[in-house]
């Protein structure tokens, strides 16, 4: 807690706060209205560098995760940051197996999945992979439109409520 007039901490979800003042010559203390501080993860995770061939090699076309069905446009810059909202959120239950697809529109490709699971705004390693290097496709190379599935259970330490998810395509390359 805090002993101080000022208290600072690392929390990725909706906490309640409240102050106690006491009173140093009787002893007397007061406490205030509970006070909830909301914290969006959102900003606080890292910009993924953009990759050698936006568009042309390195691009997701949909992505299939529960209800999330999620098809996408070329994104210049690399990636693109969804809102929640339909079509980009689904329930994931602890100790569950979850079906994970991915298509890509460009050529042969891996595919990485992280999930902030502790919601601190960090993608930890290597917890937080998922689905590390899931080959779209055949190699050297294949047509666009290849589609790879695999699965991932969420482990029991997850915390709930509304969690990140990154999706990363490299065109050719794994280990990334």
């Amino acid at each position: 807690g805090a002993t101080s007039a000022t208290y600072t901490t690392t929390s990725g979800t909706s906490t309640y706060y409240q102050c106690v003042a006491t009173c140093s010559a009787s002893g007397l203390s007061g406490t205030s209205t509970p006070l909830q501080m909301t914290s969006t993860v959102a900003a606080c995770l890292c910009t993924p560098p953009v990759t050698f061939y936006p568009c042309t090699y390195d691009w997701i076309g949909n992505v299939t995760l529960g209800s999330i069905n999620n098809t996408t446009g070329c994104a210049a810059s690399s990636f693109t940051n969804y809102a929640p909202g339909a079509g980009t959120t689904t329930t994931l239950i602890p100790t569950i197996s979850n079906t994970f697809s991915i298509t890509s529109v460009g050529y042969t490709g891996y595919a990485d999945v992280f999930i902030d699971y502790n919601q601190n705004g960090v993608f930890d390693l290597p917890g937080e992979r998922v689905i590390s290097d899931l080959l779209i496709g055949t190699s050297p190379s294949s047509a666009p439109g290849a589609t790879a599935t695999t699965t991932f259970t969420v482990p029991v330490t997850a915390l709930s409520g509304a969690t990140r998810m990154r999706v990363r395509y490299d065109y050719y390359y794994a280990g990334y």
